[in-house]
């Protein structure tokens, strides 16, 4: 079979940037092709998009200066897989530094390689009989806090969606090994995760047991479940970010899980849970790879992750940390020149003056040119090719040291009708969909997708899709938001969006807002709202979300009535 041509190659691409940027460059293309194969019967290469040029202000979210941290991280992988062994690293830095990022490059790298299994991958038959590792991922909530084990039900939870994208085959298979595993108490999984239940079918209630509870039994299970994933020839990787607000109810578990051992954990109810293996140990069994993002400077050595971490270091279990550092002016300059789409020699100058304002936080180097950009400071040359922008007014403009005061500014120049959406969005975390938004909101879905519209032009907020940029088309924004886009978005599409805020301090940004006085009758009302507008059949789903709301508010919850529905 013959190779595809890099004309095709090229349209087949997904990140934006190396996309052709306007259809014209693609019609030349084309015409070029169709003229060697009159005149000469035959392809001859040439350099594809040699004129590409568009106005369309692109942030580059190419990894600049990591190649050590990434081959790290993949050099810890293998030795995990041909060991059996389990290891954690952990990946230190301040925050917008690029933790998740280096991370996420990990997972591509391992993906591409055929380490782990991408969906195209499932479902290519040829591939089934190969194993390849999982890849699963959650993260820590400072408004989540006081949900046991929050961010690892999210990780399984992306692991369960990873198994039902493949083949019907593999996931009979899976359906067995993890009945296996459960027993007759799969049920106390699908309660708190329902995804489980489309691949193991329903369950059985599970009759409450003398002095065990369904949580303890919960998390006796869950360490059955996911050690059928651990095996040498293809080992588990566990991402967990933000272990800054980790709960001490997780890092236990994690601590059991990688050592192998039993544990006890003690819940709010001052009653012991014993964590006990009750799986099958085989020669084929380890290998967990645990891979932990926390910012350094807002934990203390009596931090719980300190502590787990001091005694992970007494087992058998290989620790390592990387702290990461801000980028270098090169590899500033390498991605400024990139958003500007120059040479490195041409974004010096710029680059002095933003580094010196950023301190090489690669987050803050990109907001501050987005911020040149919306300011109107940056346009593009077509007679050069690039961007650029007056050095001068740089000079003048100044980037605040408090990041979320900065942000905090941001957020409130924006419309008043997209800043009270965004307090309410700012209480559900960082992810949140419309539909459950509106419900706070008290407004219909298409409108509060409307009165959202303005933070998701800023880039404060983003769609939850897959790509590699966020880009903005100088020609469809020029100051004025038009509200009817955002209603047209929604109306094109069947599903439900899903959205996210662009980085945490964001959403933190956008919480600050809300007063002290007035955050635990917010977070009372929004616990309210979720519990009024829940079906009893999707309750379970949301039970976390809505006790979460009212753990922040428990001290405005003082009648009985409302106690005894809470309970129910």
């Amino acid at each position: 079979m013959s190779s595809i041509s890099p004309k095709t190659l090229k349209k087949m691409i997904k990140t934006p940037q190396h996309c052709y940027q306007i259809a014209q460059r693609s019609k030349q293309d084309r015409e070029i092709c169709l003229q060697q194969s009159q005149k000469i019967r035959k392809f001859v290469p040439f350099e594809l998009k040699k004129q590409d040029m568009s106005d369309c202000f692109l942030i580059s979210e190419k990894l600049y200066g990591r190649q050590h941290e990434v081959e790290t991280l993949l050099a810890a992988f293998e030795r995990v897989k041909s060991s059996g062994t389990t290891e954690m690293i952990l990946v230190a830095g301040a925050a917008g530094v690029g933790k998740t990022a280096v991370v996420k490059e990990v997972h591509k790298a391992m993906a591409s390689s055929g380490m782990t299994r991408t969906i195209s991958q499932r479902l290519d038959a040829t591939r089934i009989a190969q194993p390849r590792s999982y890849f699963i991922q959650g993260k820590c909530d400072i408004l989540q806090r006081n949900i046991p084990l929050s961010a690892l039900v999210q990780a399984v939870e992306d692991l369960i969606g990873q198994l039902l994208s493949e083949t019907d085959a593999e996931i009979q298979q899976w359906k067995s090994k993890i009945l296996s595993a459960l027993g007759e108490q799969a049920q106390i999984i699908i309660d708190v995760i329902p995804k489980l239940e489309l691949i193991i079918g329903k369950q059985p209630l599970v009759p409450e047991l003398s002095g065990i509870t369904p949580q303890d039994t919960f998390i006796l299970l869950l360490k059955n479940f996911l050690k059928l994933f651990t095996k040498k020839d293809h080992p588990l990787v566990i991402f967990l970010d933000d272990l800054q607000w980790v709960d001490t109810f997780n890092l236990t578990f994690i601590k059991s899980l990688m050592t192998g051992n039993s544990d006890t954990i003690r819940n709010n109810n001052h009653c012991d849970i014993t964590l006990n293996n009750h799986t099958n140990q085989d020669d084929n069994e380890g290998g967990l790879l645990f891979i932990g993002a926390y910012r350094h400077n807002e934990i203390l050595k009596t931090h719980p992750l300190c502590v787990t971490k001091n005694e992970l270091k007494k087992t058998n279990v290989k620790i390592n940390t990387m702290n990461l550092q801000p980028l270098n002016q090169a590899n500033s300059n390498r991605l400024i020149a990139d958003i500007l789409c120059c040479s490195e020699a041409l974004a010096i100058p710029l680059n002095q003056m933003v580094f010196a304002k950023t301190k090489g936080n690669p987050f803050f180097i990109r907001r501050f040119l987005k911020d040149l950009y919306d300011k109107g400071l940056m346009q593009f040359n077509f007679d050069v090719g690039h961007w650029e922008c007056d050095i001068t007014q740089v000079k003048a403009l100044a980037l605040t040291d408090d990041v979320i005061e900065s942000m905090r500014i941001q957020v409130e120049n924006l419309p008043k009708h997209t800043q009270e959406v965004l307090k309410l969005a700012a209480c559900m975390g960082k992810s949140f969909d419309i539909k459950t938004l509106s419900i706070l909101y008290q407004k219909s879905v298409v409108d509060t997708a409307s009165d959202l519209w303005a933070a998701l032009v800023e880039g404060l907020v983003i769609l939850e899709v897959d790509n590699n940029k966020l880009f903005l088309n100088k020609n469809t924004y020029s100051g004025t938001i038009s509200s009817q886009e955002g209603k047209q978005q929604l109306s094109n599409t069947n599903s439900i969006p899903q959205y996210k805020f662009i980085h945490e301090r964001v959403q933190q940004a956008a919480y600050s807002l809300i007063t002290d006085s007035k955050k635990q009758s917010i977070n009372l009302e929004v616990g309210q709202l979720l519990l009024d507008n829940t079906s009893i059949e999707q309750r379970d789903e949301k039970i976390f979300d809505v006790a979460n709301q009212f753990n922040v508010a428990v001290a405005l919850i003082t009648y009985k009535t409302g106690a005894t529905k809470l309970q129910r």
